[in-house]
C-alpha cells in the first residue's frame, strides 16, 4: 500500500517490571484532516447518504454521546443517490512505523444511530477491520461488525468468530472503545476498514483509531571499533549499538539501534540520522548532531555519564544587515549565554503571550510589551521560542554562523502552557519551539494539540529589511509577510522562500494561535527520522510530501522586491467555504509592497493557504485570486506558477485570467507580467482550467511577436511580427511607475525618439488593435 505521510509515530518509553508498558504508537483522531485515505471521494448529501469526516453538522444529525473530540468518521447509505457503499468501499491507514515494537493492539471507538426496536442492519451489511504487516499482500481479520444472522433489521453486533454473524456486543449511539490484538511484528502496519452498507438505514461512526504496543527488548549487541561492526552488519531495532571508536554517519552510514552506548566520538552528519528505540548513554567522547542531521529517540532515557558530551550544531542562513533568527534549544538546561553565545546581548528576546493584546485586529500588540528581553543566565526552556540578532563577531553579509547547543538532548514529553485572551480580535499568538535534535512533524503536532491550538503555524524567514512603513510598535518594523505557513492541508512560502515541508526543523521556533487556554505537548511521536528530513533551518527548499491532495502554488514578484505566495489545496476533507484555520489559513497581516491572496466563491476570505473540495477540481473550476499593492506608484509585477502536484493539475493546463485586460495566460508556459498602480484588486485575477474558455489563446504568441529595439540618437523601434495587427497607443513608464510618454500608433512598426530616457530601465505598455495590452521591460543603453 502507498505511504501516507500524515501518519506519525507516538513513541516513548515506560519501564515496567521486566518488560515495558503499552504505549501509543500512532493515532488518527479525525480532529484534523488526514491520516487516512479512502477508496472513493468523501461525500455527503446532508440527509441520507454520506461517507465523510464530520462533526455532525453536514450529515443527518444523529446524536452521539462520548465523542472523542469534535470530529469522527461517519458512513451511511440509504438510497445511494450520491455514491453507493455496497461496492464495498474502504478507509485505509497505511504504513504505520512499528519498528522496535511488539504486543501490538488496535483500539477504536464505535457508534451507530441506535433506533431501539427499529434497527435496520440487514444480512448483507458489514464493516470489517483487517490488517497487514510489511505489505505482505495478505489481510488478517481484526474486528468484524455484522447483523445477527437474520435476513433483515437487526442491531449491528461484534462478530467474535468472523463467521458473518454478529454474536457479541451491540454497537449503540454511545461511542465505546474496542480493543483487539494484532498478531506479529515487523516494520510497517496497514489497517483497512471495509464498509458494505446497502440502501436501508445502516450507518456506522468511528473515532479515535489508535495503535499501541510495547518497545521490544534488545536481543543482541553490535560493537563499532572505529573500523567495522563486530557482527558484520551493524545494529537494528532489536540490536544495541556500542560505539568504541570514532564513527561518522557520512562515512559509515546512518543506523537504527535498540539501545545506544557512546564511548567515542559519534557524529551525525548533514542529511543523515541515528534512531534509537530505547535508551542512550554517552560515557565518553562526544555525540554531535550537525545542523542538518537528525537524532531520533523513542525511549525516554538520555544519560550523560563520565566525560561524555552531547552537542547540537545549528547553522544560521546567510545573514543580512538586520537579521533575526528564531531559536529553540534542542538540549536540556542551557542558558541564553551558552546557547545564543554570539548574539547581541541587547537583541535577545522571548515572546510573552500573556502580554499580547490586539483589540483592533491589526496583529500588533496594542501596548507594545509582548516581546521581552532575556538575560545571560536565563534558561532556554524546552519547547519555548526565542529570537536573537547575531552581532558579537560581524562577518561579511551572506555569512552563516554556527551556534553550539551543548547538553543532554531533550527527549520524551515536553509541555508548554499556552495562554488565551478572548479580547484579542483575531489571534492569540504564542511562540513555541521544536525541542528536539530532529525535525518535528507538523501534522502530528496539530493532531495531538487540536483542542488548544489552531492547526496552522508560522515560521520566520526574513527576506526584507525593517522599514518604517511596516506596521508595528517600533520606528522600523519587520515585514510580517516574511512568515512562511503550514496548515493541515498545505504549505506556503513567502514568494522568495519556497513552500516548506510540513515539518519544523530542529532548533526552530514558530508561532501558533491558541484557541483556548491549556497546555501544548511535544512527544517523541512527533520526531521525524530518516535521510534528508532536517535539511533546513527556517528556509526550506524541498518538495511537499502531503498525499492524495492536489495543490498549486502561485507566486507574485517584482524587480523592486515584492514577493508573495499562496497555496490552494484540493482535498476530500475540505469544502469550497470556510472550514476553519487548519484548512483555510488567512493572511492576518499586510505591509508588503504587494501580495496575493485567494478567496472563496463568494469573494470571502483573505487566504494564504486555501482548502477546496476535491470534487470542485474540474474544467469549470475558478479560483478567485486577489492582488493588493501598497505602493503609491505603478510597478511591473509578475505572477508565476511556482509548483503544482496531483494527477489533475499535472495533466491539465493552469491559466491566469486578467479580468481587467481581458487576457487569459497559460501559466505552465510562462510567467505573466502586468503593470499596476497601488490599491486592492480583489476581482482582477482568476485561476481557471478550461481551455475552451480562452478568449485569446494566441496571447503568448502575441507577446513573443512584440519586439523593442534601440537605435542611434535615442530612437527606439517597436514592432509586431503579425502584420495584421497595429499599435493603437504606446505608453512609456519609468521604474517608479511614472508615465513619461504616451505615443499614438497606426501601424505594426513604430519608431519614436525617447530622449528623456538614458541609461535606464523603462516599461512599455503597448495597446494593440485587437484590444489586447502587452507589457514589457526594456533597457536604454
Amino acid at each position: 500500500m502507498k505511504k501516507n505521510y500524515y501518519l506519525f509515530l507516538l513513541l516513548f518509553l515506560c519501564a515496567l517490571n521486566f518488560g515495558f508498558s503499552q504505549v501509543k504508537i500512532a493515532e488518527v483522531n479525525f480532529e484534523i484532516p488526514g491520516g487516512y485515505t479512502t477508496s472513493i471521494p468523501e461525500f455527503t448529501d446532508l440527509d441520507q447518504d454520506y461517507f465523510i469526516r464530520t462533526d455532525g453538522s453536514n450529515t443527518t444529525g444523529e446524536v452521539f454521546t462520548n465523542i472523542q473530540g469534535d470530529f469522527y468518521f461517519h458512513a451511511q447509505d440509504i438510497n445511494g443517490e450520491d455514491a453507493t457503499l455496497t461496492l464495498p468501499v474502504s478507509l485505509l491507514i497505511d504504513d504505520v512505523n512499528i519498528i522496535g515494537y511488539e504486543n501490538l493492539e488496535f483500539r477504536i471507538y464505535l457508534a451507530e444511530d441506535d433506533d431501539g426496536a427499529n434497527e435496520d442492519w440487514d444480512e448483507p451489511n458489514y464493516v470489517h477491520f483487517k490488517y497487514d504487516i510489511d505489505n505482505s499482500g495478505t489481510l488478517t481479520d481484526l474486528l468484524w461488525i455484522e447483523n445477527d444472522g437474520s435476513q433483515f433489521n437487526s442491531a449491528p453486533l461484534i462478530d467474535t468468530d468472523f463467521d458473518g454473524t454478529g454474536d457479541g456486543i451491540e454497537i449503540t449511539d454511545n461511542f465505546e472503545q474496542f480493543i483487539e490484538t494484532i498478531v506479529g511484528s515487523g516494520n510497517l502496519l496497514d489497517i483497512e476498514i471495509e464498509f458494505n452498507l446497502d440502501d436501508g438505514d445502516e450507518d456506522i461512526a468511528i473515532d479515535s483509531i489508535e495503535i499501541w504496543g510495547t518497545l521490544a527488548t534488545c536481543t543482541a549487541t553490535a560493537t563499532w571499533d572505529g573500523t567495522a561492526w563486530d557482527n558484520g552488519v551493524g545494529p537494528d531495532a532489536s540490536t544495541a549499538a556500542i560505539i568504541n571508536g570514532p564513527y561518522s554517519t557520512g562515512v559509515s552510514g546512518s543506523f537504527t539501534a535498540c539501545n545506544l552506548e557512546v564511548n567515542a566520538n559519534l557524529t551525525i552528519d548533514n542529511g543523515d540520522f541515528v534512531e534509537v528505540v530505547n535508551d542512550v548513554t554517552v560515557n565518553a567522547g562526544q555525540l554531535t548532531t550537525e545542523t542538518q542531521g537528525s537524532f531520533v529517540q523513542r525511549g525516554n532515557n538520555f544519560v550523560l555519564a563520565g566525560t561524555g558530551q552531547a552537542v547540537v550544531i545549528k547553522s544560521t542562513t546567510p545573514n543580512t544587515e538586520e537579521d533575526y533568527t528564531y531559536w529553540s534549544s534542542p538540549v536540556d538546561n542551557i542558558t541564553i549565554l551558552e546557547g545564543l553565545t554570539d548574539a547581541k546581548p541587547n537583541r535577545r528576546y522571548t515572546f510573552n503571550a500573556n502580554n499580547y493584546l490586539d483589540t483592533d485586529g491589526d496583529e500588533i500588540d496594542d501596548d507594545g510589551n509582548d516581546w521581552q528581553p532575556v538575560g545571560d543566565t536565563d534558561i532556554m526552556v524546552a519547547g519555548k521560542g526565542y529570537i536573537s540578532m547575531h552581532g558579537l563577531f560581524i562577518q561579511p553579509l551572506g555569512t552563516s554562523y554556527d551556534y553550539l547547543f551543548e547538553g543532554a538532548y531533550n527527549n520524551g514529553d515536553i509541555t508548554q502552557t499556552v495562554p488565551f485572551n478572548a479580547l484579542n480580535t483575531l489571534n492569540h499568538w504564542n511562540l513555541l519551539g521544536n525541542p528536539y535534535p530532529s525535525a518535528l512533524d507538523a501534522s502530528a503536532f496539530f493532531t495531538a494539540n487540536s483542542s488548544v491550538v489552531a492547526s496552522e503555524l508560522f515560521m520566520w524567514s526574513q527576506v526584507s529589511p525593517p522599514d518604517g512603513a511596516n506596521p508595528g510598535n517600533e520606528i522600523l518594523n519587520f515585514n510580517l509577510a516574511d512568515y512562511i505557513t503550514i496548515n493541515s492541508l498545505g504549505t506556503a512560502g513567502n514568494g522568495t522562500t519556497p513552500a516548506p515541508q510540513p515539518r519544523v526543523p530542529s532548533g526552530q521556533s514558530f508561532f501558533i494561535s491558541s484557541t483556548s487556554p491549556g497546555n501544548v505537548t511535544f512527544t517523541n511521536s512527533m520526531r521525524v527520522g530518516g535521510t534528508n528530513v532536517n535539511n533546513d533551518f527556517y528556509r526550506i527548499n524541498q518538495q511537499n510530501n502531503y498525499e492524495d491532495i492536489e495543490r498549486l502554488w502561485i507566486n507574485l514578484s517584482s524587480d523592486i522586491g515584492v514577493y508573495s505566495q499562496i497555496c490552494v489545496a484540493y482535498a476530500d476533507s475540505a469544502t469550497d467555504g470556510y472550514d476553519g484555520k487548519g484548512i483555510d489559513t488567512e493572511r492576518n497581516y499586510a505591509g508588503n509592497a504587494g501580495l496575493l491572496y485567494s478567496m472563496d466563491n463568494n469573494s470571502g476570505g483573505f487566504y494564504v493557504i486555501q482548502g477546496k473540495s476535491k470534487n470542485s477540481l474540474n474544467e469549470n473550476e475558478v479560483i478567485n485570486l486577489g492582488f493588493a499593492s501598497y505602493l503609491s506608484t505603478a510597478e511591473l509585477y509578475s505572477i508565476s506558477l511556482s509548483d503544482f502536484e496531483g494527477e489533475y493539475l499535472e495533466n491539465n493546463s493552469i491559466f491566469l485570467r486578467d479580468n481587467q485586460l481581458g487576457i487569459i495566460h497559460d501559466l505552465k508556459s510562462s510567467d505573466y507580467q502586468f503593470l499596476s498602480a497601488g490599491g486592492d484588486y480583489a476581482d482582477r485575477f482568476d485561476i481557471i482550467f478550461n481551455e475552451s474558455t480562452l478568449s485569446n489563446t494566441e496571447y503568448t504568441n502575441l507577446v513573443d511577436s512584440f519586439t523593442i529595439t534601440e537605435m542611434p540618437d535615442s530612437l527606439v523601434k517597436f514592432s509586431l511580427s503579425n502584420s495584421s495587427l497595429t499599435f493603437d497607443k504606446i505608453e512609456i513608464y519609468d521604474v517608479k511607475g511614472r508615465r513619461i510618454y504616451s505615443l499614438n500608433g497606426t501601424s505594426n512598426l513604430e519608431v519614436h525618439k525617447l530622449s528623456n530616457i538614458t541609461n535606464s530601465i523603462f516599461i512599455v505598455k503597448a495597446h494593440i488593435s485587437n484590444g489586447k495590452v502587452i507589457t514589457k521591460k526594456a533597457i536604454m543603453k
